[in-house]
């Protein structure tokens, strides 16, 4: 009985202890030695970061069915790409999209099925307005070889012309010809809000489909959701009204691209050292000319200059030509350094007014080095262009001339320095 009771002692020891000892484990640890459903939960992880980790594995199947897609059109395996198209579609949710519609339009016009091509637009711009089909945070299938493959392929085709424009022309004429021309205006419908001339295609295409309705079921639609509206917009309007509001964006884009630029120098000021023996000063006067002209032509951040201008000394003139980069360029700013070779002459005026000593050529080349800064306080659509501008501004040049002249009326060779302020239009 003694040896029960004592038996009995020691349980209850070792079972009290244990108790007390696992409540020095945090609940993580718990559930690793328990096994207990704290496993499921991750209770280390926040909810968003588990929601992270259920939808990566939701969309790992999608992927994978992406993947063999992006294999099927680098090996041209055509039917294999509709077959896996088809298997996404059926993988398609509220919640998922694992095939956007640009990614399907762009399939379509690569593997070549303008019919399906036609079939697959119709129904989306049927139902491009409807909201409920998905729900408002679904989630697309992205950033992967089939989307950066893609994109590839779609701006190789649409660098300077609709899609349209690139289909294969013999593949194109075996479609019927209301066919050809339904397609051609549903390609077209997203320029035509951009361009009158599209505009006016789209809005020609859509009459001819309606006047001659041969028991095409989308007749209807086309008059009221092309035709009507197209009819009724002034299509000029709303590309001033667009160019308006993408302006910003496209002046970022083209910033360095290059353009041609007209300066025209009012202000001369500077100086030369040891410049006042250069000329008899008893017998002839120094002017500068009234305006000063430079030219340029920008090509992305490189630039090739013509230019007559003063170079810092009273009556001194430099015709050069020369070779500029473009080190700073903003929606404002644009700071442009350079170096020119060329020709100085002085401009002269005989006191006695008898004769005119004019444009007496140094001997040696004129270098200069100098640096122009643009203040475009002006920034304008170039008429109605809507990705070329016309930019004024505040024009000034800072930089230093090494000159020599070897002439019967002028002799004498000094560094100069000058500064020009003006004003300069620049086309890009």
């Amino acid at each position: 009985m003694k040896q029960l009771s004592l038996l009995i002692l020691l349980w209850t020891i070792v079972a009290f202890a244990g108790a007390s000892s696992n409540k020095n484990f945090d609940e993580f640890e718990k559930s690793l030695m328990l096994n207990a459903p704290a496993e499921k939960e991750q209770p280390g992880l926040s909810k968003f970061e588990q929601s992270l980790i259920a939808e990566s594995s939701d969309m790992e199947p999608i992927y994978k069915v992406r993947d063999n897609l992006l294999e099927s059109l680098k090996g041209k395996d055509y039917p294999q790409v509709l077959k896996l198209m088809d298997t996404l579609s059926t993988m398609e949710s509220r919640m998922v999209i694992p095939l956007s519609s640009i990614e399907k339009e762009v399939i379509y016009i690569e593997i070549q099925k303008y019919d399906k091509l036609l079939d697959y637009l119709v129904e989306f711009y049927r139902g491009v307005y409807d909201t409920s089909r998905y729900e408002q945070n679904v989630v697309f299938a992205s950033q992967d070889g089939l989307e950066i493959y893609l994109q590839q392929r779609m701006r190789e085709r649409t660098a300077f012309k609709n899609e349209f424009y690139s289909l294969n022309e013999e593949v194109l004429k075996k479609l019927p010809k209301r066919k050809r021309d339904k397609l051609k205006m549903l390609l077209l419908l997203p320029e035509a809000y951009k361009s009158e001339k599209y505009g006016t295609i789209v809005l020609h295409l859509a009459e001819s489909l309606i006047a001659d309705p041969s028991n095409d079921p989308d007749v209807s639609w086309i008059k009221n959701c092309i035709y009507l509206p197209l009819s009724r917009m002034d299509p000029t309007e709303f590309m001033l009204q667009r160019r308006k509001e993408q302006k910003e964006n496209v002046i970022q884009e083209k910033l360095y691209s290059g353009g041609f630029g007209v300066n025209a120098l009012f202000i001369s000021l500077g100086g030369a050292s040891g410049s006042k023996n250069f000329y008899n000063k008893d017998r002839f006067e120094a002017e500068n000319l009234p305006i000063n002209i430079e030219l340029y032509a920008q090509i992305m951040r490189f630039a090739i200059l013509g230019e007559l201008v003063n170079n810092g000394m009273m009556g001194s003139h430099t015709y050069e030509f020369g070779l500029g980069f473009v080190a700073y360029d903003s929606r404002y700013l644009k700071v442009r350094p350079y170096l020119a070779w060329g020709k100085s002459f002085m401009e002269m005026r005989p006191k006695d007014d008898e004769w005119v000593a004019y444009g007496n050529d140094s001997g040696p080349m004129t270098f200069t080095a100098a640096v122009n800064v643009d203040f475009k306080f002006i920034t304008a659509y170039l008429f109605y262009a809507d990705r070329a501008f016309a930019s004024f501004s505040l024009v000034g040049k800072l930089g230093f001339s090494n000159i020599e002249f070897d002439h019967k009326y002028v002799k004498g060779e000094t560094t100069s320095f000058f500064f020009n302020l003006g004003l300069g239009i620049y086309l890009w």
